[in-house]
């Protein structure tokens, strides 16, 4: 019922487990998180180790279970290094697209519709440019409106985290698998077999759990990971054995924004992502973050643990967890909602239901912006079920019948 056999993109068990991963599972069970076998599958709470996108030693990317397959048909012309600098109209309606590359600018037109795959950031951003969006903020940088719809760009969800690490005894982390001779032999490894560390992912496990005992669902993620990395080098690991968790919110209520400064599709928007903006995300988040400290602390982790290196034993009050998290919140990588999915009557709606613009004529979004709310927890499997769901629509299929789960 959750899982099918015969897609595209293969998912995957570890085939290797650090003996790191182990303790941090059986520390979990310790403070009563159930151990879960499938977190895909039909109850996501517990402890489990990570399953990913990766087949024989290969990340099974889209573009390699999606895109390098229909490549072969020869009925597309893939055009990379090119960013997609305008949409042109003609009476409310998209006929073409202007596009810069190697230093000049191009022009293609639509004889049917465009499809807007830019994500969470580059779609508002190229809609705004062309026209679509607050009249307002457009008016203000001489844009001309071609359909005010204020609600792009709005409505900006992420998952955040903040970094909780420990330098561990005793064994050697990932960090030292890393550097040198070490390295060199996990090439071979990876070169002869692919398999060893450069067949991994960053996080090998994941906690869902509580933040309170009288939820019914779960609302904080844990990823872990036997690595640890230095605060004052951007993800760089420490050149001592350390471990990290990565706790966040589920579903966080804080929105942000992303808003052009300029006409000119080579300036970066603004993108503002107000995390912790709501009381309840801070507490929530605080929540997970202790969490993963208990984790780290259980008797079935204190062979290995030395001491807490982030955020230090030093910080325990609520006010001192919230500083911590001022200075160290960090996204998840899991932006969505740009260009929401909702009735037309919503003042924060970009897309109706079958991912057509409002307002305007053969435009559609498909990509992760057109989420009304962010998932509760990864979103690739969420994206990739739009644009299967969205190339259905296209071809104008007949929806799948309903399962009742």
């Amino acid at each position: 019922m959750f899982r099918g056999g015969n897609g595209p993109l293969q998912v995957t068990e570890l085939d290797w487990q650090h003996p790191l991963t182990d303790a941090f599972i059986q520390s979990a069970r310790e403070l009563g998180i159930p151990a879960n076998t499938d977190y895909n599958g039909a109850n996501q709470a517990g402890v489990s180790a990570a399953q990913r996108s990766i087949y024989r030693g290969r990340r099974c990317s889209p573009a390699h279970a999606y895109l390098h397959p229909a490549l072969t048909a020869g009925n597309i012309d893939l055009r990379v290094n090119a960013l997609a600098t305008k949409i042109l109209f003609d009476n409310g309606r998209a006929k073409g697209l202007c596009y810069h590359r190697g230093g000049r600018q191009f022009k293609v037109e639509a004889t049917r519709e465009i499809i807007l795959c830019g994500g969470v950031f580059n779609t508002p951003q190229l809609l705004q440019l062309s026209g679509v969006g607050s009249s307002e903020s457009l008016n203000d940088l001489a844009i001309p409106v071609v359909h005010h719809l204020p609600g792009v760009g709005q409505n900006l969800r992420d998952h955040c985290y903040i970094p909780v690490s420990a330098r561990v005894r005793n064994i050697k982390s990932l960090n030292e698998r890393s550097r040198g001779i070490p390295l060199c032999m996990e090439v071979l490894k990876y070169v002869f077999g692919r398999r060893g560390l450069l067949a991994l992912q960053p996080s090998l496990c994941y906690v869902s759990w509580k933040s309170r005992p009288d939820l019914t669902d779960n609302d904080i993620q844990i990823a872990y990971a036997p690595a640890s990395y230095d605060a004052n080098r951007d993800m760089q690991l420490n050149d001592y054995p350390g471990v990290t968790c990565a706790p966040w919110q589920h579903v966080p209520k804080s929105k942000g924004v992303v808003q052009i400064c300029s006409r000119d599709a080579l300036d970066p928007p603004r993108i503002q992502p107000n995390y912790l903006q709501e009381p309840t995300d801070r507490e929530v988040l605080l929540a997970a973050a202790r969490l993963s400290r208990d984790i780290l602390s259980a008797r079935a982790f204190s062979d290995f643990f030395e001491s807490e290196d982030q955020p230090g034993r030093d910080v325990n009050t609520d006010d001192e967890w919230y500083d911590y998290m001022r200075q160290s919140v960090g996204t998840g990588y899991h932006p969505v909602g740009t260009c929401r999915m909702a009735p037309v009557s919503d003042p924060t709606a970009v897309v109706d239901s079958e991912l057509k613009v409002h307002g305007i004529q053969a435009l559609r979004v498909v990509d992760a912006s057109v989420m009304p709310n962010i998932p509760s927890g990864n979103t690739h499997a969420s994206t990739l079920m739009i644009a299967e769901k969205g190339s259905d629509m296209i071809l104008g299929k007949s929806p799948l019948p309903a399962t009742e789960l």
